[in-house]
Order: structure tokens, then C-alpha cells, then sequence
């Protein structure tokens, strides 16, 4: 299991369209991929709403935790986009 802390930059924190770029990048990798907010619940990446529903705002810290053969590369992946500043415009 490989797990990784960090912040959100976003200024609209992870919000539904960050969630589609999560649920993309999670299509690429066969572990199994979690975010867990700061209160403890957890969110599988694959479900954009699951991860909405953690309600990760802007300064809010996470810990991404994948689990499978390919769980560094996953971990890290989703852990750079969690800390993106996305640009949807």
C-alpha cells in the first residue's frame, strides 16, 4: 500500500468537473485508488461523487492511498492532480 499527503490549491476546491479529470486518470491504473479527507471518509477515485462528497476545499489536506501492482505510479498521479490548480477555462 502506498499513500501520500498533500493540499488542495484549487481555488474552487474539487469540485465535479476536477472529479471527471480524477475518474479519467484512475482508468489508467488497475489498483485500487482512494482519497480520505481530513475528518476520515474515504472516497474511491473511481466515483466521481464519492469524491465530491468529500468536500475538499481550497487548503484542505488529503491522503491519496492506492493498493495493486501499479500503486506508486497511481498514488502519485492522483496526488499531482488533487494539488493542480485546474484551468477549465
Amino acid at each position: 500500500m502506498t499513500e501520500k499527503q498533500g493540499v488542495v490549491h484549487n481555488p474552487r476546491g474539487i469540485h465535479l468537473r476536477p472529479c471527471g479529470e480524477l475518474l479519467k486518470a484512475a482508468q489508467n491504473f488497475k489498483s485500487k485508488i482512494e482519497v480520505i479527507a481530513p475528518d476520515g471518509r474515504c472516497g474511491d477515485v473511481r466515483s466521481a461523487l464519492a469524491i465530491c462528497a468529500l468536500a475538499l476545499a481550497s487548503g484542505s489536506g488529503f491522503t491519496v492511498r492506492a493498493e495493486g501492482e501499479d500503486e506508486e505510479a497511481a498514488c502519485s498521479r492522483i496526488h499531482e492532480l488533487l494539488e493542480s490548480v485546474f484551468d477549465f477555462h
